[in-house]
């Protein structure tokens, strides 16, 4: 059986197919590759010499001096691993580590925003708290409040001191309306008088 896949083998693959993939997997890198297509890579070239296998001491040679330079390549020397699984599994692990800790991996980052504006690269480590903004709660209170009347205005006359149904002007105008002829109330039944 083995006679024949190897007589089989050779009558269908083209001529040096043994030496070009030995070749392609002694030269490849992980260049602009994600490190997944770069192992997805190597482990296709490493099936294709399944007939001559290459040791597995050449096979995590050529899978960490490809790696370029980064997290998973200063673990995988750190480590030392025996096989190309184990490789693979430290670099894999340290680069999935190394981006779920980074700031905003999963979401939106307004610090990363904020520095691609600014020209500044943003470093995602721990700052110290800026306390010269810090107020007492008595002082925090009254800028809401202040803040509050800047945003809820009186429809009738537009003063933030107070709301519509606590106007002057607008109790002013009821009470003349009030004491008004007649014929006055019935135009202000039909609405062409103001408007409360």
């Amino acid at each position: 059986m083995r006679v024949a896949q190897v007589t089989i083998g050779t009558g269908v693959s083209p001529p040096n197919q043994a030496y070009r993939v030995r070749s392609r997997f002694l030269s490849t890198r992980q260049g602009k590759n994600e490190l997944s297509d770069y192992v997805q890579e190597l482990r296709t070239l490493m099936a294709a010499m399944q007939s001559d296998p290459l040791p597995e001491a050449v096979h995590v040679t050529i899978f960490m001096e490809g790696l370029r330079n980064g997290i998973a390549r200063t673990e995988g020397f750190r480590f030392h691993p025996s096989t190309f699984e184990e490789a693979v599994k430290i670099a894999l692990n340290a680069e999935h580590n190394f981006k779920s800790a980074r700031l905003g991996w999963n979401g939106f980052n307004p610090r990363s925003v904020r520095a691609n504006y600014s020209g500044t690269t943003a470093y995602n480590s721990p700052e110290p708290m800026d306390l010269s903004y810090a107020e007492d709660e008595g002082e925090a209170e009254l800028q809401a409040a202040e803040q509050q009347h800047v945003v809820r205005r009186c429809f009738t006359c537009g003063s933030t001191i107070h709301l519509r149904p606590g106007c002057p002007l607008r109790k002013q105008r009821q009470t003349t309306s009030q004491h008004s002829s007649p014929s006055q109330k019935s135009g202000m039944a039909r609405g062409n008088a103001d408007t409360q």
